[in-house]
């Protein structure tokens, strides 16, 4: 069990935090929630909203940074209020878009401590977006509005362009 007046975070995503968000989420649970002891508890997976909050629950959790995907931390934003934990998100701005991962490389190192690289499939194949991290904020509610676009939404299923 975690001492009275230890604080518990817990960080959910698949990446290790960068060394400027743990100074920021000192700063804020210090400053702002005034606590000086505190623990961040790592979750690498998660496989539902549901889950992660029960998890919250059960390690006594007040604040949840999340890296997840958008349904996900849609759901969270509607659980925190029930379950007792405030929610957290990194936000990052894009620094930069390579093709090259040696300049993406280079562009990180400038600021290594703030900066991560993420490799996806682009256009011309694999390619690399630098971001940084700015500050956190705090996820009261995710709205996504969509409407179905090709394929068979009124069935059920892709359809076959035979």
């Amino acid at each position: 069990m975690h001492p009275e007046n230890e604080l518990v975070v817990v960080w959910a995503s698949r990446h290790t935090p960068l060394k400027c968000e743990l100074h920021e989420l000192h700063r804020i649970i210090t400053e702002k929630f005034r606590v000086k002891s505190y623990r961040i508890v790592p979750v690498r997976r998660v496989s539902t909203a549901e889950k992660l909050a029960e998890f919250v629950r059960e390690v006594g959790a007040k604040i949840v940074v999340a890296v997840l995907p958008l349904t996900v931390i849609q759901r969270l934003a509607e659980l925190q209020a029930q379950h007792g934990f405030i929610l957290l998100k990194p936000h990052m701005k894009e620094i930069g878009k390579y093709t090259n991962e040696a300049d993406a490389l280079r562009e990180e190192a400038e600021n290594r401590d703030c900066r991560t690289i993420q490799r996806y499939w682009g256009d011309t194949g694999t390619e690399y977006k630098v971001w940084e991290f700015q500050y956190f904020e705090h996820v009261k509610k995710v709205v996504v509005e969509a409407e179905p676009i090709g394929g068979n939404h009124e069935g059920g299923g892709a359809t076959r362009g035979d």
